[in-house]
């Protein structure tokens, strides 16, 4: 889209002039998508919030009410800015490809796919399968000290017996480990533990995402074991991810030991570390970025396609299914809300993408424009 085209449907939508179609495309931008500004069209900045602004704030408010000038106005920025950032900040201008808007309507059937929800499994050292999300902390607390009085373990039998929590795809969770340390669990993941009574140390095996706020205890401490990397705090706040070959930890607070088979780092805050086919990677992190999902958002920075709709895969349980030569160069940037359904954020990504998304039954596929 040229930049003329987006300053004239932002002309229409203040004068009160857009269609139905070019109306409900500002507005789902505005409900789902905040991007960050970091190098905004000034033009748009300057020249538009306080018409725009004052235009939104005129579709919803009771009649005879009037405006208050004093509110602040950020939110307005993601609303009216959001088209022109997410267009503008790529690693390429989208806008010199085409000049008309696609109908992203009729990229989307009308079948209905929800965001993921809260549901998780957790299965007892017995065998036993619970549906975890009809439990709150205190009853999985009180579980865990059941369990424990009615079947004491050696040490080695202990290694043995085992819990497992399962998040599926298009599920999160939040629960509580024995020892109180709290875990926020991403969809698509599982987490092995034990009760941790016997042992002088705390061990977690991972396979996906969780976020951990783990309790102190400089007695014991704590272990995440992923397939590839191993990560050992004592007490801290930290992010791990761990789909298919790649392990990163984020460290929001606190200190972390980070290490591969070949060697081993000690983070900062706002430090991440990265194992890829044994190759270990630092630097500093974008923490609101790490910890999106956990705060329901997509969070995009420069993220190429294969990146996106891998987490709209794990998210909406989906299938995906891509046309062959895609390109992966591009790097889009913007943030989403995970309460949105898929078509909602089909539509907004297939406006400025320069491929087309289509959902058919559960899959959503990629296609060349």
């Amino acid at each position: 889209m040229k930049k003329e085209n987006l300053y004239n449907l932002l002309k229409k939508y203040n004068a009160g002039q857009a269609t139905d179609e070019e109306k409900k495309l500002i507005e789902h931008w505005y409900e789902h998508l905040q991007v960050p500004l970091q190098e905004p069209d000034e033009m748009i900045v300057q020249n538009k919030k306080e018409q725009t602004f004052q235009h939104l704030q005129r579709q919803n408010m009771p009649s005879g009410q009037s405006a208050n000038h004093t509110r602040p106005i950020y939110r307005w920025i993601s609303a009216t800015a959001a088209i022109a950032a997410l267009l503008l900040v790529v690693t390429y201008p989208l806008y010199k490809k085409q000049d008309k808007q696609q109908d992203t309507q009729q990229m989307v059937t009308n079948q209905s796919i929800p965001p993921g929800s809260t549901k998780a499994e957790l299965i007892l050292p017995d065998g036993k399968r619970i549906d975890a999300s009809t439990l709150d902390e205190k009853e999985i607390q009180e579980l865990y000290s059941t369990l424990a009085a009615n079947q004491a373990f050696s040490p080695s039998e202990e290694a043995d017996k085992r819990y497992e929590l399962i998040v599926p795809k298009g599920g999160e969770f939040r629960f509580v480990l024995p020892d109180g340390t709290k875990v926020w669990m991403n969809a698509h993941s599982k987490l092995s533990f034990s009760a941790f009574d016997q042992k002088p140390e705390r061990r977690v095996s991972l396979q996906g995402e969780a976020y951990f706020e783990v309790a102190k205890n400089k007695n014991k401490p704590f272990y995440v074991d992923t397939k590839d990397a191993q990560v050992r705090v004592l007490g801290t706040h930290f992010n791990v991810r761990a789909y298919e070959n790649q392990t990163r930890t984020t460290l929001i607070e606190g200190s972390v030991s980070f290490s591969n088979q070949q060697e081993s780092i000690v983070l900062t805050p706002g430090q991440f570390a990265e194992n890829n086919n044994s190759t270990l990677k630092t630097g500093i992190a974008d923490i609101s970025r790490e910890i999106a999902w956990k705060n329901d958002e997509f969070y995009f920075k420069q993220d190429n396609i294969k990146y996106i709709t891998n987490q709209l895969e794990r998210w909406y349980d989906i299938t995906l299914e891509f046309d062959k030569n895609i390109s992966m160069q591009t790097g889009y940037t913007g943030r989403i809300k995970r309460t949105a359904t898929l078509q909602e954020v089909v539509e907004m990504l297939n406006y400025v993408m320069d491929v087309k998304m289509e959902i058919k039954g559960n899959k959503l596929f990629v296609k060349r424009k």
